[in-house]
């Protein structure tokens, strides 16, 4: 391997081929984290985990594509690792902060009803799209002035709303 590195650097230098790092690169290195973080940092809220993720991987591929066609064709190297680690990060922070504030939700639902309805149909309430659109139902039929709202990590609210006929 030694005798093929010092074979390639011969070459470059006789023609004139150098990987190139200019002065300006240091702001499109800011530039690329700060569109990759704002990116994801917006987006992944609003979408479902499997979104989120795919959403993930298609910033992580365009980002690792743009950085090969700069290398490839410009001979430009830009900063790979960054960008991608930051999403990384922020995708396990959504993650962990989604998770929590779930349980929290749960648990809050869960306090709410438990003096009015066994705990068992709270359970179920809480992940069944049937039974949380009856109980919606039957809730938006007995007020109907009220504004009802429901959290869930994994029901559409959608299809929750369309089930309870009181709309999304």
């Amino acid at each position: 391997p030694g005798v093929e590195i010092r074979a390639n650097v011969i070459e470059n230098l006789l023609h004139n081929e150098f990987i190139s790092r200019p002065d300006w690169m240091a702001m499109l290195d800011v530039g690329m984290l700060l569109l990759v973080g704002m990116v994801l940092f917006f987006a992944l809220p609003r979408f479902a985990m499997s979104i989120a993720l795919s959403l993930l991987a298609l910033v992580i591929i365009t980002h690792i594509a743009v950085t090969y066609l700069a290398y490839s064709q410009l001979q430009i190297l830009l900063n790979l690792t960054y960008p991608v680690l930051l999403g990384l990060l922020l995708f396990v922070a959504h993650t962990v902060v989604r998770y929590f504030t779930v349980e929290r939700e749960k648990t809050q639902i869960k306090h709410a009803f438990r003096h009015y309805v066994s705990p068992k149909v709270v359970e179920s309430v809480i992940e069944d799209l049937e039974v949380k659109g009856e109980l919606l139902s039957d809730l938006g039929d007995a007020a109907p002035e009220a504004d009802l709202a429901t959290t869930t990590s994994s029901l559409s609210v959608a299809a929750i709303g369309e089930r309870s006929g009181h709309g999304a």
